[in-house]
């Protein structure tokens, strides 16, 4: 039974791509895409029970067992295995030497019973069809049009360099001519008058040769350079606007190495594809030619070559899957260099810089190591063409010589053979490697697939929201997957134009959550949200976050200067509105203070400003749009106590309809009403009696406010 490899391409799916592979095995080709389309998994994976449930979703029957390791080989297999305590496998084979698997996120693995007994946790999932199971036929297809998008100019301009192309390669078989004359008459009949013309003309087809090559090698370099601008820019404005969730899921290393595949398919629908079109016609032509010269001579070349198409057809699959690994490999290094880079003052700080340097190192010997792998493969099958080629000559020179003796062939004949001989071998070996380029060029269509097949965010153009007035969430709930528990559930709220609502709770209760559900970055799984009365659909929370300001817990700045980021890179920035912005935030006396003031370099992601001065930005990027509405979660949480009272005073005077996640009391006591969520719950709504008469860390605010934090 073969069982599909298919690798994961979020974090936390790898039971749910064991789970496919299963149903590959059995028949069923939807594939992961089809299985998370229907049954999404959230970032915090699947449990084995959660297998269960969907394997018998799905018409599978099974069971979970715990078994010693010598239990392995009894499996009926494929079965999914608990793998490092984290992570799922699917079990191929057992023998005496190990087991093979199936590892979503590292390809097909020979493991030895020693690495088995380190990385097995005992826990196995059996799995087979059910009497009702009916394997589903929906393979996923690669949507071409969807990937690469409307192809202006790329037919035109391939059929300019095919035209160059054509004019080139006669060229090139015109010139074997030249010696094979030379040879069988000129030297024959010591004619330099004809040698001298021959050379002229040959002269001139050299020139045009040149040409037309360089016309074609710059036709070739404008195309792949507006080509690939397009479906760059392309597939950059999709990326920005696929759901949060997405990149939630997924790595960043993952995502922007997916930039990379671009790139391929690029090369290879440019160049590549015209190159792969002529050269097999001037093989054809060529070998054409070759056999009118001598079809024994001819034969053997050509079966030399079916022989090395041989090889190539039984490595295709080792290729790909090395390939695979590589690419993975890399993805995984990028995202470790990236995080590393960005946590190195955490790293310093617990004093890690030396384990997390050796962590770096391994995958980046892990990285070499697979492209070794696929090098020593190609290697193999580059030297087993060398040697067949240079054998197949060996003999073409021995047999040609021999007619030549025989008074068959004359020399310039046997010359002109060769060389046309050495053009087929040489466009056959190209058009062999093009074609298994091509292959593997799947892979990554497949990868880029990954973001191009995703729906973006939903958008109404027509709606807009003057005014906000009412802001109101009516049964709300949420969850991140099926078999998540509710996050949030059947929550009611509403806040006015010019009241402050506040919402506290303990940490991980949901506040930050429910803030993402009422700005519609995330989707909600029940309920609805409206503005004014209106229920919001789908497609209109781009338009709300147009009117809304908005500081999220983890908000970041950009490189840039002070004033690009509070106006949020506009392109026709508002210097009053700037200042204004920084003036509500209280932060225009620290801007004031820097040497180049609103034009001083805030740094990557603000890394020369301290918490407070970061949070205080970010509010005035929110102040700076002018909002309707504004959102705040925990805003002003590295402020210090004065700093905070100026900045809430400040957006109390605004009359905009707020709310704020906070668990300082400072920052609850300036609200108008406070919600006490739990368990995804509105627990208790109160008032707060009165304004704080001192700040002395919460011992005394109105007694209502400190029970409730």
């Amino acid at each position: 039974m073969r069982v599909p490899l298919i690798r994961q391409a979020e974090n936390a799916e790898c039971g749910l791509a064991c789970l496919a592979m299963v149903l590959g095995a059995y028949g069923d080709e939807r594939g992961l895409a089809g299985l998370r389309g229907k049954q999404g998994v959230s970032n915090r994976g699947l449990s084995l029970n959660d297998l269960v449930d969907l394997a018998e979703l799905n018409q599978l029957d099974a069971r979970a067992l715990r078994i010693e390791l010598e239990d392995l080989r009894q499996l009926r297999t494929p079965a999914i295995l608990h793998w490092n305590m984290s992570h799922f496998v699917v079990l191929v084979a057992a023998d005496r030497q190990g087991i093979e698997i199936l590892d979503p996120a590292r390809g097909r693995r020979r493991c030895r019973w020693s690495e088995v007994s380190k990385s097995f946790s005992g826990v196995v999932l059996e799995i087979w069809p059910s009497s009702g199971f009916a394997p589903i036929r929906e393979r996923r297809r690669v949507h071409w049009r969807r990937l690469l998008g409307p192809l202006h100019g790329l037919f035109s301009g391939l059929g300019r360099i095919a035209l160059l192309a054509v004019m080139l390669e006669l060229l090139v078989l015109v010139s074997p001519l030249f010696v094979q004359t030379v040879i069988d008459q000129v030297l024959v009949s010591r004619d330099l008058g004809l040698l001298g013309a021959l050379a002229i003309a040959f002269s001139v087809l050299l020139g045009l040769q040149v040409l037309a090559g360089a016309s074609r090698t710059w036709s070739i370099t404008t195309l792949t350079q507006s080509l690939g601008f397009a479906w760059q820019s392309r597939l950059q404005k999709h990326l920005l606007r696929l759901p949060l969730d997405f990149f939630q899921k997924r790595s960043l290393g993952e995502v922007l190495s997916r930039f990379d595949s671009l790139q391929t398919l690029q090369s290879a629908l440019s160049s590549g594809l015209v190159e792969l079109v002529m050269d097999s016609i001037m093989a054809i032509l060529v070998v054409t030619l070759m056999f009118s010269f001598s079809a024994k001579l001819a034969a053997l070349t050509v079966g030399i070559l079916l022989i090395n198409l041989s090889l190539r057809a039984l490595l295709i699959r080792a290729i790909h899957e090395r390939s695979e690994r590589v690419i993975t490999a890399a993805a995984d290094l990028n995202s470790f260099a990236v995080e590393s880079v960005r946590g190195i003052q955490s790293l310093r700080v617990i004093g890690t810089e030396s384990r997390r340097g050796r962590l770096w190192q391994d995958r980046v010997a892990g990285t070499f190591n697979e492209q070794l792998s696929l090098d020593r493969l190609n290697l193999w099958l580059r030297c087993s063409q060398q040697l067949l080629n240079g054998l197949e000559r060996i003999l073409i020179v021995f047999l040609g010589a021999g007619l030549v003796l025989q008074n068959v062939f004359t020399v310039g004949f046997l010359i002109a053979y060769l060389a046309y001989r050495d053009q087929f071998v040489a466009r056959a070996t190209v058009l062999v490697d093009r074609i298994v380029e091509f292959r593997m060029l799947k892979l990554h269509a497949e990868r880029l697939s990954d973001i191009t097949d995703c729906d973006p965010e939903p958008e109404n153009p027509g709606v807009a929201f003057e005014r906000v007035a009412t802001f109101s969430a009516r049964g709300l709930s949420f969850r991140y997957g099926e078999h998540d528990p509710w996050v949030i559930d059947q929550l009611d709220l509403q806040v006015s134009a010019g009241e402050t609502l506040a919402i506290v709770g303990a940490s991980g209760c949901g506040k930050s959550t429910l803030l993402k559900l009422l700005l519609g970055l995330l989707p909600s799984s029940g309920g609805a949200i409206a503005v004014n009365g209106r229920m919001l659909e789908r497609g209109d929370f781009p338009a709300l976050r147009r009117v809304c300001g908005v500081v999220m817990q983890d908000d970041q700045l950009f490189a840039g200067t002070i004033a690009e980021n509070i106006a949020g890179f506009d392109a026709e920035p508002d210097a009053d509105r700037i200042w204004r912005a920084a003036q509500q935030a209280s932060i225009d006396g620290d801007i004031e203070a820097f040497p180049m003031r609103y034009h001083t370099l805030v740094g990557d992601m603000g890394a020369s400003l301290s918490g407070g001065q970061k949070q205080r930005l970010l509010l005035a990027r929110a102040l700076y749009r002018q909002p309707q509405l504004l959102l705040l979660d925990e805003a002003t949480s590295h402020l210090d106590v004065s700093s905070e009272k100026r900045v809430n005073q400040a957006v109390r005077e605004l009359g905009l309809a707020t709310i704020i996640i906070a668990h300082r009391p400072e920052t609850i006591a300036m609200a108008d009403r406070v919600v006490v969520l739990q368990q995804g719950r509105v627990a208790r709504e109160y008032r707060p009696q009165q304004p704080l008469r001192c700040v002395d860390g919460g011992a005394n605010e109105p007694e209502p406010l400190r029970a409730q934090v």
